[in-house]
């Protein structure tokens, strides 16, 4: 099967392979971080595709299983990679991607920006209010006395 991406093709290898993952084995091979998110976002948690992600130099391949990436906390993955930016937005001033998703594993307060951020009846101020302390404590800024 060979198909020509229009728009972005992290979408069209993800959609892709959730598709063919119905009644085959996938695997898809990359490096990418946006190509991990779509597949943990996209995944139904009764398949299992595998993204191999190549070595260089000391590193070593890595071989990612969705429903093991989707067991490890992320139910909110993709408010974490807005926060923290795509292909298409610039990555946080001097922060890492992997530094935040940590922060958010051991942090109660992201935990909960995540959750009001998702919810449909979440206020605009609530929102706003979340997104401020994410990145306060984020950038680890000292609190209020």
């Amino acid at each position: 099967m060979r198909e020509q991406a229009s728009d972005d093709a992290d979408v069209l290898i993800v959609k892709t392979a959730v598709e063919q993952s119905t009644h085959d084995s996938v695997a898809i091979v990359g490096e990418d971080v946006d190509l991990a998110v779509l597949l943990i976002a996209s995944t139904p948690p009764t398949r299992d595709i595998i993204m191999l992600k190549p070595g260089r130099g000391e590193t070593k391949t890595m071989a990612l299983s969705t429903q093991e990436m989707q067991n490890c906390g992320f139910e909110h993955i993709l408010f974490l990679h807005a926060l923290t930016g795509c292909d298409t937005t610039s990555a946080t001033f001097r922060r890492s991607k992997v530094g935040f998703f940590k922060l958010y594993l051991e942090s109660e307060i992201i935990t909960q920006a995540a959750i009001t951020f998702s919810d449909l009846s979440s206020t605009y101020d609530q929102v706003e209010e979340a997104g401020k302390m994410c990145f306060l404590k984020w950038y680890k800024a000292p609190k209020k006395q």
